[in-house]
């Protein structure tokens, strides 16, 4: 309570009526909020070390979150970037709005996106360095090709084109390509748009699912009124909530929250269902699009390991595990030969169903890993 009355759910922005919220953070009060978060003694004291300044002693909170952005924060993709932007600008022109400059101090109709602006807009969306250079690369090259096509449509204009590079050695972005650019990767549907905003504010659906249950009754249908009215108490604000549940809602117009969420997990993302030259530029700037994928891998390895039946989204109880125990196959002796057929079949069935070609090498790698592991 020490520390959580100062910060609303988000965790992030100082509430009013509470005392004045400190940045720096004693060596006591950084094991006691690290303790509040479930992290050892140990893993507080080794992050105190790494992150305290050592004249003053102290852990500066917003020194902490930019090490953790330019350090460990993971990649995102363009439709997470556009979910992000949406969710903290209510919407991409406002973003853009937020960051951009003049192009000159003649015209000030035409606004323009440098890097340092792309860049900052990037911090605010807590996005890691790389991946704001490769996101920005991918804009670039995307408005350089808009601009050339514009120079030729007006060939022989005196205007000042954009596809040349300002004073600086630098092309800024227009507002018409940030947009148009952007908006390919948003979602196409409500529903898609309101798995993408359960995702940013919860982190995942599980965990938006969790916490939307304990502030619904104990029942299994609940109105769309009803369930949008937890949904927007939840922080859900820039989404039309709505127009989603409508898609999800049986025929006496009651929603299921189990159904609606399993419907949103069945959305397939907006790159596997572009042309091939939309999403070329994109998918260069996506590392951590197979990372799921690795983690089933990693349960499916343990699990033939150990001789169970496995399928997607389930796991194995830790009650089963005891109980089969050592007895699941002798130490050191391989799988049945019929655990080692279901298994090359599903990756097989998954090699198909990949949209990309690094997927279906990823699966194909991890396959033989996983086989060559057993022998």
């Amino acid at each position: 309570d020490e520390f959580g009355a100062g910060f609303d759910e988000s965790g992030l922005r100082p509430i009013s009526k509470a005392r004045p919220l400190s940045h720096a953070f004693s060596r006591g009060d950084w094991l006691k909020l690290c303790t509040s978060m479930y992290l050892t003694l140990l893993e507080a004291e080794r992050l105190f070390k790494y992150l305290a300044d050592r004249e003053k002693g102290t852990v500066d909170l917003r020194v902490m979150f930019e090490t953790l952005r330019t350090t460990v924060e993971p990649d995102v993709p363009l439709e997470r970037f556009v979910t992000k932007a949406v969710a903290r600008y209510d919407t991409l022109e406002n973003a853009f709005n937020a960051f951009s400059e003049d192009l000159d101090s003649i015209n000030d109709e035409e606004r323009v996106l440098r890097w340092q602006g792309f860049y900052s807009l990037a911090m605010a969306l807590n996005v890691n360095d790389r991946c704001a250079a490769e996101l920005w690369n991918v804009l670039s090259r995307s408005n350089l090709a808009a601009c050339r096509m514009s120079e030729l449509k007006a060939a022989g204009a005196s205007l000042m084109g954009f596809g040349e590079f300002d004073e600086e050695g630098e092309q800024p972005i227009t507002k018409e390509v940030f947009l148009h650019e952007l908006s390919l990767w948003a979602p196409d549907t409500a529903l898609g748009e309101l798995k993408g905003q359960l995702c940013e504010r919860f982190g995942s659906l599980a965990e938006g699912q969790r916490a939307l249950e304990q502030q619904l009754p104990p029942k299994e249908n609940v109105s769309p009124r009803e369930l949008e009215a937890r949904i927007r108490a939840a922080g859900i604000k820039n989404c039309d909530v709505e127009s989603a549940l409508r898609t999800v809602a049986s025929k006496d117009g009651h929603v299921n929250l189990d159904a609606a969420i399993s419907t949103m997990r069945a959305i397939r993302p907006r790159s596997s269902r572009l042309p091939s030259k939309l999403s070329e530029g994109a998918r260069s700037t996506v590392r951590n699009q197979t990372q799921p994928l690795w983690e089933q891998l990693r349960e499916v390895q343990t699990d033939v390991r150990r001789g169970f039946k496995w399928s997607a989204g389930e796991g194995i109880s830790r009650a089963d595990a005891d109980a089969a125990g050592s007895d699941a196959f002798p130490q050191g002796a391989p799988p049945k030969a019929v655990d080692r057929r279901k298994f090359t079949e599903a990756i097989h069935g998954a090699v198909k169903s990949a949209d990309s070609t690094r997927s279906r090498s990823v699966l194909h790698h991890a396959h033989r890993q996983v086989l060559k592991l057993e022998e």
